[in-house]
């Protein structure tokens, strides 16, 4: 071959990744699935292990809960229920390594002291998922609210409209009159 064209890199030979990260397609697979640890940041709704029946039972629940009316509503819909979801997820992770810690761990004083700082992360987390569906849920009356001012408006302006309408016709002349002596 061309003595001077450049050698083709394998992953072995590959100069070493400067962030740190895998070089081999079976690396770079496995680090893709990090996220996926808690799954409090995976952009994945369903993850492995989480029934997708349930997401769909509460999708269900909500949709009737709030009747979505239009396309918008249906979008907000959707993002109050994956944050429902991902609080619940979140208190599925508090509980299960709850249990394991109770379970390697005789004193629940020690529990507590040794795992403070996780149990601080996990509140202040539920605490933005709360805000987050709080601030969906005014979203969404505020929405409602602008959309029923705007059909009282319209409201209004069709009756306007159509008490004007019978003013003037009531006002015009009639065609069906009898002509005046005058005009015979």
């Amino acid at each position: 071959g061309n003595a001077h064209a450049p050698a083709v890199a394998t992953p072995e030979t590959a100069a070493p990744n400067p962030r740190g990260g895998p070089r081999t397609p079976d690396g770079k697979r496995r680090a893709s699935q990090n996220a996926l640890k808690h799954g409090l940041c995976s952009a994945r709704v369903i993850l492995p292990g989480e029934d997708a029946s349930d997401y769909t039972d509460l999708a269900t629940s909500l949709r009737h809960a709030l009747q979505p009316r239009d396309n918008y509503e249906l979008t907000l819909l959707a993002g109050l229920t994956r944050l429902h979801w991902q609080l619940q997820r979140l208190e599925r992770l508090g509980d299960d390594a709850l249990a394991r810690q109770a379970a390697a761990t005789a004193s629940p004083s020690l529990l507590l002291h040794q795992n403070i700082d996780t149990w601080l992360k996990l509140e202040r987390l539920a605490a933005s998922l709360q805000r987050r569906i709080d601030r969906g849920l005014r979203q969404l009356r505020d929405y409602r609210k602008d959309c029923q001012k705007t059909t009282r408006a319209a409201s209004r302006a069709d009756l306007a409209r159509h008490a004007l309408a019978s003013i003037h016709a009531a006002c015009a002349p009639s065609t069906n009159a009898r002509p005046s002596r005058r005009d015979a």
